[in-house]
């Protein structure tokens, strides 16, 4: 045990009575947070982003793609729909709600971090997710930017493609090639 204390959980602004956040608000003790709320003096960081979103959390859900990456700071938006994973079996009984996107994905418990008590996909996962999809918009390419920017995100999601074949990863290999300095997506967002 190193004896260095766990950071404090961000309060759940979620579960204040509709009246006492939105007056919160209006007084200033509160902002805006993505589609959530935090409080003013708590700084965002990605424990109090995920808890200014935290009722999308039900279910045991992961954040995923944009909404991870704004999580962990890559991302000025969340994206509309929140995305998140629902573990394998989990989807058909998964409430689905408005604003609320949830995909059904095998996650390894490597992929996923705790992030102020709520689960989001690990920063190489959210590349990966972000990197696979059918659509990259400029969105996505600048949060996969910032994420792969941060140290050892792109050597681990080159090892995270190495370790196994997935159906997508030849996509996810030509987009990550094109992310490099001076690659192709430097001059243009890519789409295929």
């Amino acid at each position: 045990m190193s004896g260095v204390p766990a950071p404090p959980i961000p309060p759940r602004l979620d579960r204040w009575p509709a009246a006492v956040r939105s007056a919160e608000l209006l007084r200033g003790a509160a902002v805006r947070c993505g589609p959530g709320v935090r409080l003013i003096s708590w700084p965002e960081t990605p424990a109090v982003r995920a808890a200014a979103i935290s009722r999308a959390f039900e279910h045991d859900r992961v954040a995923a793609r944009l909404t991870a990456a704004w999580i962990w700071g890559a991302a000025r938006e969340p994206g509309t729909p929140l995305r998140f994973i629902a573990s394998r079996g989990r989807l058909l009984g998964d409430m689905m709600r408005v604003g609320i996107a949830v995909h059904e994905y095998r996650l390894e418990g490597s992929e996923i971090a705790e992030v102020g008590g709520l689960r989001v996909t690990t920063p190489v996962r959210t590349v990966y997710d972000l990197l696979r999809a059918q659509h990259l918009g400029r969105r996505e390419l600048v949060a996969c930017r910032c994420l792969l920017g941060r140290n050892g995100v792109r050597a681990g999601l080159s090892a995270f493609i190495a370790a196994r074949s997935r159906p997508h990863d030849e996509r996810v290999r030509l987009r990550l090639e094109d992310l490099r300095p001076g690659g192709l997506s430097a001059r243009r967002p890519v789409s295929s």
